[in-house]
């Protein structure tokens, strides 16, 4: 009896011991296809991290002319425009466009570069001579990059000018301080604001005259005169009529540059 039931009781025991065996097996068999396919899946990832890692560590192409960049640069999609823009940039250095406007915008900057050398900020005149300079080689270079006959013509007649404003800036910021001549004109009725407006517009022109003096025409200079004379009379009566301590402190100001826009027409329409 007892023998049978220790005999039954070793059966079970090896039972368990069997299964327990069979489940470890069946766990590692798992474990061994899992790290299996870990490895797999990171052999196959690899390559990809490495190509673009090397993507990355490329060494940057040597410049090429337009037409390979441009071949290159049209697969990519949103970076078409900006290699374009610097390819652009490294040819052709400064568009007709905006040579105009760059040279237009120095002509306007003449007179308000005089009026802040007599405030004594000589720098400004200095800086502005220099970037008239810049404007110039630039120019020069666009001229030799051009070849286009009319757009060569063009050029040439921006170079003149560029020249003839130098020759200007030069005279002007030297001759300064020569007192002016009164013009006498006709007061007219205008605003605080019309007349701000009205000065600032004569400043702009100032350039603009002395090129036209240089071209041989008189008539828009005696107009310009005239119209400077008829400013400085609106100023003058405006102020008379005017109550508020801002707005006759603001028109003086105004007034003072007029009489200093007057010496400077002086000096270069004279």
């Amino acid at each position: 009896m007892y023998a049978s039931f220790k005999e039954s009781f070793t059966a079970d025991k090896s039972k368990k011991k069997s299964k327990k065996s069979k489940k470890s097996k069946k766990s590692s068999s798992k474990s061994s296809v899992k790290s299996s396919s870990i490895t797999a899946s990171k052999s196959e990832t690899s390559p990809k991290t490495s190509t673009v890692s090397t993507a990355s560590t490329a060494s940057p192409a040597s410049p090429v002319t337009s037409t390979s960049k441009l071949s290159k640069t049209s697969k990519k999609g949103g970076k078409v425009e900006k290699e374009e823009k610097e390819e652009k940039v490294i040819v052709t250095r400064i568009t007709m466009c905006w040579l105009n406007k760059w040279y237009k915008k120095m002509y306007d900057k003449l007179g308000w570069t005089a009026l802040s050398v007599t405030e004594g900020k000589k720098k400004k005149a200095k800086s502005y001579l220099h970037n008239l300079k810049e404007l110039l080689e630039s120019a020069e270079k666009k001229e030799m990059a051009v070849v286009d006959v009319d757009r060569k013509d063009d050029v040439s007649s921006i170079i003149k000018k560029i020249k003839k404003l130098q020759g200007f800036a030069k005279e002007l910021f030297k001759n300064i301080k020569t007192k002016s001549i009164h013009v006498p004109g006709q007061a007219k009725n205008r605003t605080v604001k019309e007349l701000h407006k009205w000065h600032a517009h004569k400043y702009s022109k100032l350039a603009w005259m002395a090129l036209l003096q240089a071209e041989g025409s008189t008539k828009e200079i005696k107009a310009y005169m005239s119209n400077i004379g008829d400013l400085h009379a609106s100023v003058l009566k405006k102020l008379k009529e005017l109550k508020d301590e801002d707005k006759i402190y603001d028109l003086k100001i105004v007034l003072e540059n007029v009489e200093k826009l007057r010496s400077f027409s002086n000096i270069l329409l004279a």
